[in-house]
């Protein structure tokens, strides 16, 4: 989903700054993904489909999206964690809670894209092949 782009760019960066070894970088770029997931996760639970949509795949989209948009806070809470530990909270148990919820995040996102994907599907709606392929 096109919306989700901007959090999931949010989360490369990260992980990019992260892997540079540059502490300083890594907490920036987690600091500011964890906004703009929050943000994008506001903005889809703000989404309406229009009335013109069948009522049973506008049923299906809406709950796809409301699973994405739990996936971008996933995603948020995450980059709050990666945050904190290159903040200097390195214990084995924050790095084990970075880690859980970084997992238990892209497993939502992988999700949520599955039932977007299959309610508008499912509702004759054509997804570009950019979308069909995101993670």
């Amino acid at each position: 989903m096109a919306l989700a782009d901007r959090c999931d760019t949010a989360w490369a960066a990260m992980t990019d700054a992260a892997g540079s070894n540059n502490a300083y970088a890594a907490y920036a770029a987690a600091y500011r993904g964890s906004d703009i997931c929050r943000d994008v996760s506001s903005a889809m639970d703000r989404l309406e489909f229009s009335n013109l949509i069948e009522r049973t795949t506008r049923r299906a989209l809406d709950r796809a999206v409301h699973e994405c948009s739990l996936a971008m806070t996933g995603r948020k809470l995450a980059l709050d964690q990666a945050a904190q530990v290159f903040d200097g909270n390195i214990r084995p148990s924050a790095l084990d809670e970075f880690r859980e919820r970084a997992a238990f995040a892209q497993q939502q996102t992988i999700e949520c894209m599955i039932q977007y994907i299959g309610a508008a599907t499912n509702g004759g709606y054509d997804i570009p092949a950019s979308e069909r392929n995101a993670e």
